[in-house]
């Protein structure tokens, strides 16, 4: 089976999207190798040097809930719900498969080498769909991976950055970044739903520790701004800080690798 990948770096979320779609010749520079305490607006990656936690297992447990997302004040209900067909439990076999990897022995040989303990993908889903993002809501993608040391995440990091660097698409946006380092990029493409306004998409990639998350916002073209995912991100990294719990979601029947 075919997973339904949100997009395409996380299987890499934009990666696919990117390479697929309009070229963007004004892009802005791609981050480079330097340092994780560069200004943003440098063109470098950014983020904090410190603290490196090492994290264990699940991943499931770090990534954005529902709860998460707080309450529609309106309906006094959730304002997101989980996207089963999006949720997937994740070990080196099953996301060695992805398209982030030239085959899938090669990618599972290569998670292995990084010390891959296992990963979790996720998606929410606004109340009320492309007719809430026409008012502000958006969609949200998410995958973390935990890996044995902070080398390896380190090395899955750079892996995944230099994927979004090297196709030339999309934008970087130079912003101010979250983890021990993080780059962040936008794409326009298509529209929402059956409207002509078009979708926007960011997608900020981190790393905290021997933790690395993917997280793709999706919304409307007006309201959507960098803020909004790295708001998200933020959220990652404080549970990996300790700084909000951390809870294991409900195991979802289906939610395999395969």
């Amino acid at each position: 089976m075919v997973r339904r990948l949100a997009l395409a770096l996380c299987a890499c979320t934009l990666i696919t999207l990117i390479a697929a779609a309009c070229g963007d010749d004004d892009a802005a520079t791609p981050p480079d190798e330097g340092g994780s305490q560069s200004t943003p607006g440098s063109g470098a990656s950014t983020g904090d040097t410190r603290p490196e936690p090492q994290l264990t297992m699940p991943a499931s447990r770090f990534a954005i809930s529902v709860d998460d997302m707080g309450i529609d004040p309106s309906t006094g209900n959730a304002a997101y719900m989980t996207d089963l067909d999006a949720t997937y439990v994740l070990d080196a076999a099953s996301y060695g498969k992805t398209s982030i990897f030239p085959s899938a022995a090669e990618g599972e040989r290569t998670l292995k080498q990084w010390g891959y303990l296992g990963g979790y993908e996720t998606g929410l889903i606004p109340e009320g769909r492309d007719t809430a993002v026409l008012n502000g809501a958006f969609y949200v993608n998410v995958e973390v991976h935990l890996f044995s040391s902070t080398n390896g995440a380190k090395a899955a990091y750079d892996n995944f950055e230099s994927k979004l660097r090297s196709t030339g698409r999309g934008q970087f946006i130079p912003s101010q970044g979250v983890g021990n380092k993080s780059s962040t990029w936008t794409l326009t493409e298509g529209y929402v739903g059956t409207s002509n306004v078009g979708r926007v998409y960011h997608q900020t990639v981190f790393r905290r520790g021997n933790l690395v998350a993917v997280v793709l916002t999706s919304g409307a073209q007006g309201f959507m701004k960098v803020d909004t995912v790295r708001t998200m991100a933020e959220i990652i990294d404080q549970k990996a800080l300790g700084q909000k719990q951390a809870v294991e979601p409900t195991p979802i029947a289906k939610a395999s690798g395969q």
